[in-house]
């Protein structure tokens, strides 16, 4: 929610800085925190602001530089969010074996320490309060500046959508998103995309087990999962970016396939036919998610992108929090 009003006064990349600083902040004043509720504030609140900005600027920073495969580079770039909950799943474990919680979470603060210099790499293609560009288009594609700095506009599909002014403040975004139809689309669809992507890896273990796998085969359900969302974040998008589908055309047809696969997973009764399932249903999951997100370019422009995120993040987060109230014990 932050990125968007703060867009407009600070840059992108001043903006990502200060969100990786409260974000290793977080986790490291968390090492002495001393009850739960201290350590809600600073691992929930202040940790959450700093990876929720880098997260939405991350995302913004890779619309703007990719145009014709942006969405092979959405899912390179959201490739972080299936490979964390495996790998520092292990990583944190181990941490908590070798130094305590304590200890686990100054280390981990350390290595989050690094997202600042990273920070400082990224940089925005164009500067969105260019003073010759005091009125301009809004486009499907990006803008990009060459060495001398002069600045280029980019566009993908033939026409300007609407004149956008630049000076226009963030409450004038915010009431002309309220009143379009595909914004309330945008956030009921990918709400219902978190509830079912957490459902759906947090219960297909207990699933297969329960089905008659063996515990420690089913286990393998979780990886299996993770590198089928990593391919279809990846490999998916091509059919989109190479033009052999509409964007609109491909994420319809994967959701319709993910609704299809759950359907079918109930049926299933040995353990390679729950793993066929579960890998299809995280690949067409994540390929189409990914693309999900760049339709919001696509319909509601790049200048949006930060505050329709903003919003998709309020909505999902009550709904994921009581995701375990719709799955019971």
């Amino acid at each position: 929610v932050l990125v968007g009003p703060l867009q407009h006064t600070f840059s992108i990349q001043s903006v990502m800085i200060v969100g990786s600083v409260l974000a290793w902040i977080g986790i490291m004043v968390s090492g002495f925190a001393t009850n739960i509720p201290i350590m809600s504030v600073t691992l929930g609140v202040l940790h959450g602001i700093g990876s929720g900005t880098i997260l939405v600027s991350l995302y913004l920073l890779t619309m703007m530089h990719f145009s014709k495969f942006r969405g092979v580079a959405h899912g390179a770039a959201s490739l972080g969010k299936p490979l964390s909950g495996l790998v520092f799943t292990e990583l944190l474990n181990f941490f908590k074996e070798s130094y305590g919680i304590q200890g686990s979470l100054f280390v981990l603060g350390a290595l989050s320490m690094h997202l600042t210099p990273l920070a400082y790499v990224l940089r925005a293609p164009f500067s969105s309060r260019a003073p010759s560009m005091s009125k301009r288009p809004t486009t499907v594609g990006a803008d990009i500046s060459n060495e001398s700095g002069k600045y280029i506009e980019m566009q993908e599909f033939g026409k300007p959508k609407e004149e956008v002014p630049q000076s226009c403040g963030c409450y004038t975004e915010f009431w002309t998103l309220f009143a379009s139809p595909a914004f309330y689309i945008v956030i009921i669809s990918s709400a219902v995309t978190a509830v079912i992507d957490t459902i759906f890896l947090t219960t297909v273990i207990d699933f297969a087990v329960d089905q008659g796998s063996v515990k420690s085969d089913a286990a393998w359900l979780k990886p299996c999962y993770v590198a089928a969302s990593a391919f279809g974040r990846i490999f998916l998008p091509l059919i989109a970016d190479t033009k052999y589908l509409r964007r609109s055309t491909f994420v319809m047809l994967s959701f319709v396939l993910v609704g299809v696969t759950l359907l079918v997973v109930p049926f299933a009764t040995t353990y390679w036919i729950i793993a066929v399932l579960c890998a299809l249903t995280a690949a067409f999951l994540g390929g189409g998610s990914v693309l999900h997100d760049v339709l919001v370019v696509d319909y509601l422009s790049l200048e949006r992108l930060s505050i329709i995120h903003g919003a998709i993040g309020v909505v999902k987060a009550p709904l994921i929090i009581s995701s375990p109230l719709l799955v019971g014990k």
